[in-house]
């Protein structure tokens, strides 16, 4: 994501406290869980840092060329679709788009997406409400000039338990010619109820402001009573 497709920039491998931003993404789930990333195969900075940082992640590498002859775009979702495909398990499966960071996640139910109240702008947002039960209720993804009052942003953090339902549904919206996570999360709130669950602490790693509260986040002077050097 924020990937720009002819060059080896992306918000991924912007500095947060010493270490990549994907770093502090991949380190809250590599150790006990299976990991695959998926990336821009002209990404070869990003490549070779994970291949040496991370052996045992798995890496999907895209070429966006074959992407578009394929399904006439590239998006979020044929880059899902094709980190879905190598998961034969019939497993539930977490999704967390690579420039978003959340910290404090407590054990959640199977059908789960992270939501926040911290945004200003509903032209930036996949925007949801919520019933009294906080069950996903009702979309509004990028709308200019809406009136954001009672609804929340959705942060890139979901969880899925019926993983042949979430393949099924995400070819059938990437060859409606639909390419929005929210298409997807509609169509399988439909089936499965999906719960919104707060966000305790979130990073918007997209954006400069988010990079900049991470960075302010993270930071603390005490911690120079101990310098160590990484040589990765």
């Amino acid at each position: 994501r924020n990937q720009l497709p002819d060059t080896d920039y992306n918000s991924q491998m912007l500095p947060i406290r010493g270490k990549p931003a994907l770093t502090w993404v991949i380190e809250d789930y590599v150790l006990d869980n299976r990991v695959i990333v998926v990336l821009n195969k002209k990404n070869i900075l990003l490549r070779n840092y994970l291949r040496k940082r991370y052996p045992t992640v798995e890496l999907i590498e895209l070429d966006f060329d074959e992407q578009l002859q394929q399904y006439k775009s590239y998006s979020v979702l044929t880059s899902l679709n094709a980190g879905l495909m190598v998961v034969k398990e019939k497993i539930g499966v977490r999704v967390v788009l690579g420039d978003t960071l959340c910290r404090y996640i407590s054990d959640l139910s199977n059908d789960v997406i992270l939501v926040s109240n911290d945004f200003v702008s509903s032209e930036r947002w996949c925007l949801i409400e919520e019933d009294t039960s906080n069950q996903l209720k009702t979309f509004y993804d990028k709308q200019p000039n809406l009136d954001i009052t009672g609804k929340k942003a959705v942060v890139g953090y979901y969880q899925f338990s019926d993983i042949s339902l979430l393949k099924k549904i995400v070819i059938d919206v990437i060859s409606s010619g639909k390419s929005q996570m929210s298409n997807v999360l509609e169509l399988y709130n439909k089936i499965i109820n999906i719960e919104c669950v707060e966000a305790k602490v979130w990073f918007d790693l997209g954006h400069k402001a988010g990079v900049i509260k991470a960075q302010n986040y993270f930071y603390d002077s005490r911690e120079f009573n101990c310098l160590t050097a990484n040589p990765i």
